[in-house]
């Protein structure tokens, strides 16, 4: 969920890493739960679990890719909202309508 509700702050970082991004993450999980994970821990916990919605997706579709497991079916609503990808910003949201747009009208012009 600090994953989740924090990833606009995530993809804020400038530069590559993002070690003090899953230290606070593990810092806030160890302060709730009362445990003792590392940042590098909670990193490679999110990325099983993303790894497990893949596996889940490509089965569901019937590719030899993917394969049936309990994480992937437990967590699938949740990470269905792809909230892990990059958040679009109003100007790219603007600026995908005007070209979608543009196109529809010179296709529509040339027949």
């Amino acid at each position: 969920k600090q994953r989740k509700y924090r990833n606009r702050e995530y993809y804020q970082i400038i530069g590559r890493s993002r070690k003090n991004y899953w230290e606070s993450i593990s810092r806030r999980i160890n302060r709730e739960a009362g445990s003792n994970f590392t940042g590098i821990q909670c990193r490679r916990k999110f990325n099983n679990l993303v790894s497990h919605y893949y596996d889940i997706c490509y089965f569901m579709c019937g590719d030899d890719r993917g394969k049936y497991t309990d994480i992937g079916e437990r967590y699938f609503g949740e990470f269905n909202t792809l909230f892990w990808h990059r958040p679009v910003s109003m100007i790219q949201n603007v600026q995908r309508t005007n070209v979608s747009t543009h196109r529809r009208r010179n296709r529509d012009n040339v027949r």
